[in-house]
């Protein structure tokens, strides 16, 4: 769900969002994780599809059936990301 955070201030406070942008995960009605800003998806906005649904699904939000080696080695082990 994508919430206008202007618009729903109630909302914002209630899930802790102080950065936008805030990704927050909800398992069996609570908040497990929150995901703020771009670090986990490499430090940068130009990031795949691909590197999303490999990120959520270490949370256990989605199942992932990509190669988890190919988003590691672009973003951990690729000196051209550097």
């Amino acid at each position: 769900m994508k919430v206008n955070v202007e618009k729903n201030p109630f909302l914002v406070e209630r899930l802790r969002i102080v950065m936008l942008p805030t990704i927050t995960v909800i398992k069996d009605g609570k908040t497990d994780h929150s995901i703020v800003g771009f670090d986990e998806f490499g430090g940068t906005d130009d990031f795949s599809t691909t590197d999303m649904e490999y990120v959520l699904s270490t949370y256990g939000v989605i199942n992932f059936d990509g190669d988890r080696y190919v988003y590691i080695y672009i973003y951990f082990m690729n000196p051209l990301t550097s």
